[in-house]
């Protein structure tokens, strides 16, 4: 039994080994950013581009997180632009492998307003004066991540393939890019490229948000129409693309008036009974003064104000009566002759079809460009944008394997801190709430009185006279009730600190003077 359990326990042993190994083996290139300072983190430096002057980049460790020694680079400063990077100790091509994954961690401030937290796969060759001088044209081969500002707020999927036909290198958009997450915790962005089907797939925080196909998701696509139309060739002049045409033999009827118009007032409506068509609905207010200092060589003569006409009051209605509109049944509208088919219709015309100088057959449509390194090339308006786990992979079960030991616990403890947060929010509330039902307890018992508090308040010797009688009926009571006896001062009340209950946030400390008071 012992000899059983014993090599149960190194069949486990060796397949967790196994399992270790051949995720270390599926990645191609990790920065974890375990190091203190930037360049001790697989070689980053800061770009030294006039544009990212300025610029402040730490390496910390983030505010919520079970994993020892966790630390993530962070992007310091607001309204900046940001330029680093790294080179691969190997180029890295996805040109022989099944699957490749790109897949990284960011933490993007809570209401993040403006800006990009995607990387930027640099595309060989390059060398390390170019990283030196990175900048916003520097050529890549594959950009991903998230990036918002005004409308836009997508995870970028980019490729630059390079077209034989044109010698030159075209940008591959994702049509239909999935929204970012800007809630203040770490989320992990993956990007899947499947070389067996020339498809990709998207997720967040291991969840697919977007996949298809790769020559029917970009714009514009990977391969280009072989034929395309021709833009010089034009409609011409004798063309006729109208399929119906009025009926030349058409006439307008001798009978047909176009003077009618489309509504009429009702000839039939009459004024409703009670209705006082002498009185007029406003007259003026011969009661309302002429105001002092009118002078009507300056101003004018005074004309009083309008007011409701005390004799319209009750009745149907005062002033000119209107009959109400309806349609005019003579009314034909501008006579048209009726539409007949054109017989030299010809159709739409289509510019002819000419080959496509830009055309090549794409064999590979999955295929990048191979890499030399991995930059961070974006500008924001809010600093604090956090990134970790910068990871490339030949397996998408590998790159999860490796997130759940690293992205996973770290996610899980910045939502119990999130939750903790909205508790103590939703205790606040509830104490505000206490307090509203307190004061509408306090009106209820004291009923129209506590109507008339704001003018009673206007006067202040009444209430301090008030105030005063309070108090003065409370000690009387006091006495009556206890007979005479003096009333023990509250636990937990110092002199001076009437009202204040002793809690362990206020009580006095024992080595405190009396009348002092220590923060605690």
């Amino acid at each position: 039994m012992l000899m059983k359990q014993l090599f149960l326990i190194i069949l486990l042993f060796r397949s967790v080994s196994e399992a270790s190994e051949s995720e270390s083996t599926d990645i191609l290139y990790l920065s974890d950013f375990q190091g203190r300072a930037l360049g001790e983190n697989d070689g980053w430096i800061l770009s030294k581009d006039p544009l990212y002057e300025g610029q402040k980049v730490s390496i910390e460790a983030p505010s919520h997180s079970e994993l020892k020694n966790e630390r993530e680079i962070v992007l310091k400063k607001e309204n900046k632009f940001y330029g680093l990077g790294t080179l691969f100790k190997e180029p890295i091509s996805n040109s022989d492998l099944d699957e490749f994954v790109v897949q990284y961690e960011v933490r993007l401030p809570d209401r993040f307003p403006c800006g990009g937290a995607y990387l930027k796969f640099l595309r060989l060759p390059f060398y390390k004066e170019e990283l030196e001088n990175l900048g916003k044209d520097t050529p890549y081969s594959l950009m991903f991540g998230p990036d918002k500002c005004g409308n836009t707020d997508k995870v970028h999927f980019i490729m630059q393939k390079y077209n034989p036909a044109t010698d030159t290198w075209e940008e591959k958009h994702l049509e239909n890019s999935p929204k970012i997450r800007t809630d203040g915790y770490s989320h992990l962005y993956t990007l899947f490229l499947d070389n067996r089907d020339n498809s990709y797939e998207i997720f967040i925080d291991k969840k697919s948000v977007s996949k298809g196909a790769l020559m029917d998701s970009m714009d514009p696509p990977i391969e280009l129409e072989p034929m395309i139309y021709d833009s010089n060739d034009t409609k011409p002049t004798d063309w006729d693309d109208d399929e119906f045409i009025p009926d030349p033999n058409d006439r307008k009827p001798e009978d047909w008036d176009e003077s009618e118009l489309p509504t009429i007032p009702d000839p039939n409506a009459k004024v409703p009974d009670g209705w006082l068509e002498n009185e007029p609905p406003k007259i003026p207010d011969t009661s309302a003064p002429i105001p002092e200092g009118w002078n009507e060589e300056e101003d004018g003569l005074f004309e009083p104000p309008l007011v409701d006409n005390p004799n319209c009051k009750g009745a149907v209605g005062c002033g000119t009566w209107d009959p109400p509109i309806i349609a005019n049944p003579k009314y034909k509208g501008i006579w048209t002759a009726q539409l007949i088919e054109n017989p030299n219709y010809k159709g739409e015309f289509v510019p002819k079809k000419i080959p496509n100088l830009s055309y090549y057959k794409v064999e590979h449509p999955a295929e990048l460009a191979p890499m030399a390194g991995v930059a961070i090339e974006i500008w924001t308006t809010m600093g604090g944008i956090a990134m970790d786990n910068v990871l490339v992979a030949k397996s998408l079960t590998s790159a999860f394997e490796y997130a759940s030991r690293t992205w996973e616990p770290k996610f899980e403890v910045q939502e119990k801190a999130m939750e903790d947060v909205k508790k103590e929010a939703m205790k606040a509330q509830e104490k505000d709430r206490e307090k509203v039902d307190m004061l509408s307890g306090f009106k209820d018992v004291f009923g129209e009185w506590a109507d008339k508090v704001p003018e009673f308040f206007n006067e202040p010797s009444r209430v301090f006279g008030t105030i005063l009688a309070v108090f003065l009926g409370l000690a009387v009571a006091v006495k009556m009730f206890s007979g005479g006896k003096k009333v023990d001062e509250p636990k937990g009340v110092r002199e001076g600190d009437e009202g204040v209950e002793e809690t362990k946030d206020n009580a006095t400390q024992p080595d405190q003077k009396k009348g002092e008071s220590k923060d605690l």
